[in-house]
């Protein structure tokens, strides 16, 4: 998350406008799928251990494995 906010923050325009909005839409993606799992470990923290939790670790999957979905499909069969 932090990598995603700095991302925000601080824009390099050398790298031109398609790259920046690219990684903007990116970092983007990225917070709307963590800022809940950081809600739901802190709700864990004191109310709702259990649901919360697991909720939270769900989503964390679901996000690392799309995230590995993708640098797989792109290393071998973005040639096609």
């Amino acid at each position: 998350m932090i990598v995603a906010i700095a991302g925000l923050l601080h824009t390099d325009i050398r790298e031109g406008l398609a790259t920046v909005e690219a990684n903007r839409k990116e970092y983007r993606f990225i917070l709307a799928c963590e800022i809940p799992v950081l809600v739901l470990g802190l709700l864990s923290l004191r109310w709702l251990k259990q649901s919360s939790f697991w909720t939270g670790w769900a989503v964390h999957v679901a996000f690392s494995a799309f995230v590995v979905f993708m640098v797989i499909w792109l290393e071998f069969f973005w040639h096609w």
